[in-house]
């Protein structure tokens, strides 16, 4: 089974949510908070399938309006990193890429 995933700033924290399994970690740190849904998503597999609870039964999507969000996010940073790249190639200097970051992942459970 496949879940989608995104790590995104959310005021003072770094936000990662599973969009599938509605887990949500925040953390000061882009790869902290990664690294601990990646476990949390993994802890919670685990205990599911020592429950005997089948795969299909494991989904719980965030509400819709929360995916929605996160889409959008994504779709920000994606326009922002055209945005620099061609800034970049006409020789401007650009601003902080940081700021806006956003990391899409899919992992395998």
């Amino acid at each position: 089974m496949i879940v989608e995933c995104a790590v995104y700033r959310a005021g003072g924290v770094y936000r990662a949510v599973c969009l599938d399994l509605g887990l949500i970690v925040e953390r000061p740190s882009a790869d902290d908070a990664a690294r601990e849904l990646m476990d949390l998503i993994k802890a919670y597999v685990q205990d599911a399938r020592e429950a005997g609870i089948a795969p299909e039964d494991l989904l719980r999507p965030v509400p819709r309006a929360e995916r929605l969000y996160v889409y959008r996010k994504v779709i920000s940073a994606l326009v922002k990193a055209l945005v620099l790249s061609a800034v970049r190639r006409s020789g401007r200097r650009p601003g902080n890429s940081q700021q806006g970051r956003v990391e899409y992942l899919s992992c395998s459970v």
